[in-house]
């Protein structure tokens, strides 16, 4: 098997190898930590913008849409960094669940990071360099 993408490192060639675990692995842990981390950064939010004694009292955002628990909303900006926030960490959990569960996967067949390339490169047929 030949493919188009090739990788040009020890960790892409990992990654690639063990991509099909690591895919079904990362929405495993992907999907549900991002309504965690979503709710982290509106809490953040609450607590910067509004100080600690609004977030003791029980000032809360209560939907997506940015309201608070005492009927007004958080700023556009606010929103942006709320949200855009939640997104970095998702995308970071994301990202770093899939390396976690190819690098698991690398070491429960045995291997070393150091062999992921020429293991690459063998298993598609491709000369080395």
């Amino acid at each position: 098997m030949h493919s188009k993408w090739k990788p040009h490192s020890n960790l892409a060639a990992m990654v690639g190898r063990n991509f099909g675990v690591s895919a079904i692995g990362m929405l495993a842990v992907t999907v549900p930590s991002s309504f965690i981390l979503f709710r982290l950064a509106k809490d953040i939010y609450v607590r910067f913008a509004y100080g600690r004694a609004a977030w003791d009292a029980g000032l809360r955002i209560t939907d997506k849409h940015g309201h608070l628990s005492d009927g007004t909303s958080i700023s556009e900006f606010g929103q942006v960094i709320v949200d855009g926030g939640g997104f970095l960490m998702t995308a970071a959990v994301c990202f770093g669940s899939v390396v976690a569960f190819a690098y698991l996967m690398m070491r429960v067949k045995g291997e070393r990071l150091g062999e992921q390339l020429g293991r690459w490169r063998n298993e598609n047929q491709i000369p080395q360099n």
